[in-house]
């Protein structure tokens, strides 16, 4: 919908509003005829069985279904009864009794020719009470007249009945009479006014469409020219159209309506746009001596365009009385730029001889913390090793003492030997001058006692020797475990010497560590003094490079600016911008940006 035009859209509204129209009365004139149909079928109905219960003699009906047999005023009854269907239309009347249960008792019925039922029924004649209406219950319950809507009737088509109660002179419901009317003629013929209603409005519908299409092609072909042509200058900036788009737009301007207001509108428009575009070409020729129309304070475009026109011969007078003093300022920057380039040249060498001195004086002290490392290491493993002689001669100084200590042990054990020897030398020389006074009986006893004896004098005499040797042992022994003491005192001296040796070696290492890494920064920095000094060089050449194209754009911007023609040569010649009127420049510039 968002993307239909507009005629159409309103074409289509018109459709929808008049086809909403039409079936809307269609719809009510049909339900009303109906109703009305229905309604006046109804009435007849009702009419015809009161008719019937009014006519009927109800002490005869009661006796007639009391005895349970018919008389010359029940034929007289039947008579009647076709005489009323006929007479008014109904093509089925019955006259029920009251009392029923599972089956109602026929009392009469009638019907005309081409309605008869499949099975007549007779008076006493029975049929199911489920085939009869609600309605007719309803009347036999209430005693008040009732009808029914329309129902089909199988064969007989659609029907409508009515029930009227047979009642005496108390009141007390003794039957009721129903009448059947058919409506299928009826309907017939509302259907064929339906149809033919539906005819007319279609083809009312079609003339009103045709009329509604004419009428808005003339009304919105104008709107359809002037959208295009405001589309074409919004998309294209395109301010020429064709003759049959400019036609439209001159015979609608002289219509009274919005549409004709809308046409003045643009032809207002697309004359102040093409005197806009005429000026801005001229500015684009070089022309700033043109003047402005500015319509009103609210001419935001005008004012701009003027503005920019007044800023324009501004800017170019003082571009013509600046344009000289910046190639001269250009070719004295030239000559400045070239020096120093040729400063930044030799600096760069200068910069490059230190960069090789720092780097020899950072690989030589790199050498020195290696060595002064590895001197680091050494004498750590030195002060472990001479750590380890004096733990083994402080073991070896043990070891001596528990010598000496075992030595004094074996030296009593020696004196208990040789004591134990004394005195077996004693006893076997006692042994002896027993066995001497024993006489020939102890001879052999006396030879043993001299033999322990001469074993006695060997251990004492082998005692004493190991005695000899066992101080002698002591002796040095205990002169051995002076010597070790003093070399434990000795290494533990060593050890302090190669703690305080390592500790200054590790110090130099530190120190040394130290030394490359500043002299690293330093060597970063004069990385980074040559990084500059390369870039200033560089920068100095693109500057001297860059000085003298300016001056030789200078002396272009003069001839290009000299082309220009301003409104007074002498009006703006010592005119200097100020940064107020370049802002409202810029301004302006926007402004004509955004438009």
């Amino acid at each position: 919908m968002n993307n239909m035009s507009l005629s159409k859209r309103v074409a289509l509204d018109v459709f929808l509003a008049v086809l909403i129209c039409v079936v809307a009365v269609g719809a009510f004139a049909y339900i009303t005829q109906r109703g009305e149909i229905i309604s006046e079928s109804a009435n007849r109905a009702l009419a015809v069985a009161k008719t019937v219960s009014a006519a009927l003699d109800t002490e005869e009906f009661a006796s007639i279904m009391e005895s349970g047999e018919t008389n010359a005023y029940y034929d007289g009854f039947k008579t009647f009864i076709n005489r009323v269907l006929k007479e008014n239309g109904a093509v089925y009347l019955y006259v029920l009794d009251a009392e029923y249960g599972s089956d109602v008792t026929y009392f009469a019925e009638g019907f005309v020719d081409g309605y008869s039922p499949d099975e007549e029924y007779f008076f006493g004649a029975t049929e199911a009470a489920d085939v009869f209406s609600e309605e007719m219950y309803e009347t036999l319950a209430t005693g008040a007249n009732s009808s029914t809507g329309i129902y089909n009737l199988g064969g007989f088509g659609d029907m409508i009945s009515g029930f009227s109660p047979i009642t005496d002179a108390s009141g007390a419901v003794l039957g009721v009479v129903g009448v059947d009317i058919p409506i299928d003629e009826a309907m017939a013929t509302l259907n064929r006014t339906g149809l033919y209603m539906l005819i007319v409005a279609v083809a009312a519908l079609a003339l009103v469409m045709f009329i509604a299409l004419v009428t808005i092609r003339k009304t919105f072909t104008p709107l359809t020219h002037l959208s295009s042509a405001m589309n074409q200058i919004g998309s294209a900036g395109n301010l020429v159209f064709s003759a049959e788009v400019m036609e439209s737009a001159r015979k609608t301007a002289a219509w009274k309506n919005e549409i004709g207001v809308c046409a003045k509108a643009f032809e207002s428009t697309l004359s102040r746009l093409r005197y806009l575009e005429s000026t801005l070409k001229a500015i684009t020729a070089g022309n700033l001596s043109i003047g402005v129309e500015v319509l009103s304070e609210k001419d935001e475009i005008g004012s701009a365009i003027a503005g920019l026109v007044e800023q324009l011969n501004a800017l170019f007078a003082q571009m013509l009385s600046g344009s000289e003093r910046v190639s001269q300022s250009a070719g004295r920057v030239a000559d400045g730029a070239k020096g120093l380039a040729g400063g930044a040249q030799r600096q760069s060498a200068s910069i490059g001889e230190l960069s090789g001195a720092m780097a020899e004086i950072t690989q030589k002290t790199r050498a020195n913390a290696t060595k002064a490392d590895q001197a680091a290491k050494l004498a750590e493993t030195i002060k472990s090793n001479a750590e380890k002689g004096g733990r083994q001669m402080d073991d070896m100084t043990r070891s001596v003492k528990d010598i000496n200590e075992s030595s004094q042990a074996i030296s009593k054990v020696i004196k208990t030997i040789d004591d134990i020897a004394f005195q077996t030398n004693i006893l076997a020389l006692n042994a002896a001058v027993e066995a001497a006074r024993a006489g020939q009986h102890g001879k052999g006893f006396a030879v043993v006692a001299e033999e322990v004896r001469n074993l006695a004098n060997k251990s004492a005499e082998a005692a004493k020797d190991t005695e000899k040797l066992i101080a002698d042992s002591r002796e040095k022994a205990e002169l051995g475990a002076r010597i070790s003491g003093d070399m434990s005192l000795s290494l533990a001296q060593i050890v302090q010497g190669i703690n305080e040796s390592s500790s200054l070696i590790r110090e130099i290492a530190n120190a040394t560590e130290g030394q490359t890494f500043d002299i690293t920064k330093i060597n970063t920095g004069i990385d980074q003094v040559a990084q500059i000094v390369g870039q200033n060089n560089a920068a100095a050449q693109e500057s001297s490079g860059a000085s003298e194209e300016m001056s030789g754009q200078a002396d272009i911007l003069l001839r290009l600016v000299s082309r220009f023609r301003l409104k007074e040569s002498g009006q703006y010649d010592k005119l200097a911008l100020s940064n107020t009127k370049l802002s409202l420049f810029s301004s302006d510039i926007d402004r004509i940006e955004r438009y």
